[in-house]
């Protein structure tokens, strides 16, 4: 039967390497919240982007179409 010899120093570096992958979850869940939430602003402002500019649009047709009628 053969005898298995737990090293400690190989327990440390398992520990701390589960430590590293653990906390750079967390950071990476972080960073991807906050990108997420830039995109979101992004995605709203360009949505209010273009209405304002269909808007615009409007105004500058019925302008166009005044001017015609004159």
């Amino acid at each position: 039967m053969k005898k298995y010899i737990l090293h400690m120093d190989a327990i440390i570096v398992v520990v701390i390497l589960f430590v590293l992958c653990i906390s750079a979850n967390i950071f990476q869940r972080k960073l991807h919240g906050d990108l997420h939430k830039e995109n979101i602003a992004l995605i709203s402002q360009l949505t209010n982007t273009k209405l304002e500019l269909i808007g615009n649009k409007a105004s500058l047709k019925q302008c166009n179409g005044m001017d015609e009628t004159n």
